[in-house]
């Protein structure tokens, strides 16, 4: 989870990897140091994610205007989200957009004004209104490589599971149901893999949140040696953090 930048002042959550400076006049923006970090500059398109600590939860900018910064605003920019370790050792975080195949579809039928359900096959149950969508990830089919769902008349029907899939699309439009098996292969990383102590946190300042999936990996106590990655997750993006926000001071 994270917290969002504070709505009633901005509009919108902010974001410290871009920040710019809407307003005529504007010359510099700056990042000011946390506890014994060093400040920095950037021109008024900056694009880097600038807080100085990895682990800051935020991070305070001043914009100033003029040859000699006769004006100047602090703005504090609270990371879009942060992850977290809950586990009693040491894990290997990556995030990124997964790489996705479209394996097949299969179509089914339904009463249009009936309220789908389908069961992953991991314990959950995806609900699925009429005119509705969802992205069922990850799917487990049973050992027939069937899925199976029900509209809440007692009885549960099965459709064919494409071999090899684990992330199914389920369209409805009136009557018709649209199965689409996809299968999730490697995660395109977008920043290098770091690592979390356990309870340690990391803010996360520069990543698209849009379709962002994590995926981990523990490492032996006594040799060092690496597990392989686990199957990419979705990263549970609060739906209010943002990844760009403009700028724009009032000067007196």
């Amino acid at each position: 989870g994270g917290g969002p930048g504070d709505e009633s002042a901005w509009g919108n959550p902010l974001d410290s990897s871009h920040v710019t400076g809407a307003t005529a006049g504007v010359t510099s923006i700056s990042w000011l140091p946390a506890a014994g970090g060093s400040s920095g500059s950037a021109s008024c398109s900056a694009s880097k994610g600038c807080a100085p600590a990895d682990t800051a939860a935020c991070c305070r900018f001043l914009l100033e205007a003029g040859s000699k910064g006769e004006q100047c605003q602090e703005i504090v920019v609270d990371a879009p989200f942060r992850i977290a370790n809950a586990c009693p050792c040491n894990i290997y975080c990556t995030l990124g957009q997964a790489k996705v195949k479209r394996i097949g579809d299969e179509s089914s039928s339904c009463s249009a004004t009936a309220l789908l359900r389908v069961l992953d096959g991991a314990g959950g149950v995806w609900e699925v209104p009429p005119e509705a969508s969802a992205d069922i990830y990850p799917l487990r089919p049973d050992k027939e490589n069937q899925v199976s769902w029900d509209i809440g008349e007692g009885q549960r029907r099965k459709v064919n599971c494409k071999s090899g899939a684990d992330r199914l699309l389920v369209r409805r439009r009136g009557n018709q149901i649209t199965w689409t098996f996809q299968k999730v292969e490697a995660l395109d990383a977008e920043m290098p893999p770091f690592r979390l102590s356990p309870q340690e946190e990391r803010c996360i300042f520069d990543l698209h949140v849009d379709g962002l999936m994590f995926s981990i990996a523990l490492q032996e106590q006594h040799s060092r040696v690496q597990t392989s990655w686990s199957t990419p997750l979705p990263a549970l993006v609060p739906p209010l953090a943002a990844t760009t926000a403009g700028v724009r001071p009032k000067w007196d």
